[in-house]
């Protein structure tokens, strides 16, 4: 008898040894579970953080719109192209820039069509915009509109918008999708006192005003400024006047 003495101890202690090992695994399982869910929301608090560096809620990324962005095939195969068939306009970008749509009032006079966003490698902060507008404020004028009044009325309304905070660096001519156009080159004021350079590319079409306004501050200007002559270079009008609504 005294010899079975040890094997009943062990078989005593197995049930001991079998509960041990079923915490340490549930205890191992509860802290991966743990660590997967700080993961999870240290991620996610870095997308709403970078997402917090994209345009304001008014605008909307052109992926699943009517729109389209498709790789370009030909030899610009760093290039993809911008359509936007609502208002019969399309361009090229570099593919690391973003193209978002806005969404417009359309009784309002002048359109944000699209907003070409440099991207954060090169501009974390995001201060470089390539805006494409539309401006209607002549669309039912009776009057013989040429390109010299339409500059000057770009640049009278700047000048009465922002005073003394608007500063014309250059005004040339120039081309832009195929028609006679304008280029501006100005600085403005932001509220808080710093400068902003911009470039405006403006031409006249069957009564609508197409322009490209490039903005960024002004030690970035020239940095960017090839990319961006890229795109102004690629704007097409497809359909003039295409999605205006004709205001009373």
């Amino acid at each position: 008898m005294p010899d079975a003495e040890p094997d009943i101890m062990i078989s005593r202690k197995q049930p001991f040894l079998l509960l041990v090992f079923s915490s340490f695994l549930i205890t191992t399982a509860l802290l991966l579970l743990l660590l997967g869910f700080y993961a999870f929301v240290q991620y996610d608090a870095m997308a709403l953080s970078l997402a917090a560096a994209r345009p304001p809620p008014f605008y909307v990324a052109n992926e699943g719109n009517t729109n389209n962005t498709t790789t370009n095939a030909t030899d610009m195969s760093s290039l993809v192209t911008y359509t936007n068939s609502t208002y019969g306009i399309a361009l090229q970008h570099p593919i690391t820039w973003d193209v978002y749509d806005a969404f417009n009032n359309t009784n309002t006079t002048l359109l944000i069509v699209a907003d070409v966003i440099s991207p954060l490698s090169v501009d974390p902060t995001q201060e470089t915009n390539v805006y494409i507008t539309l401006d209607k404020i002549f669309q039912n004028s009776s009057s013989s509109i040429h390109l010299g009044g339409y500059a000057r009325y770009a640049v009278n309304s700047l000048r009465d918008q922002y005073g003394k905070n608007f500063t014309i660096i250059s005004a040339t001519d120039s081309m832009l999708a195929g028609h006679n156009a304008y280029t501006l080159v100005y600085t403005l004021l932001a509220p808080d006192g710093t400068p902003v350079k911009f470039m405006q590319v403006g031409t006249f079409v069957d009564k609508i005003g197409y322009r490209i306004v490039y903005s960024t501050l002004p030690n970035k200007f020239d940095t960017m400024l090839s990319q961006v002559q890229k795109i102004i270079a690629s704007f097409k009008i497809l359909n003039p006047g295409k999605g205006l609504k004709v205001l009373p």
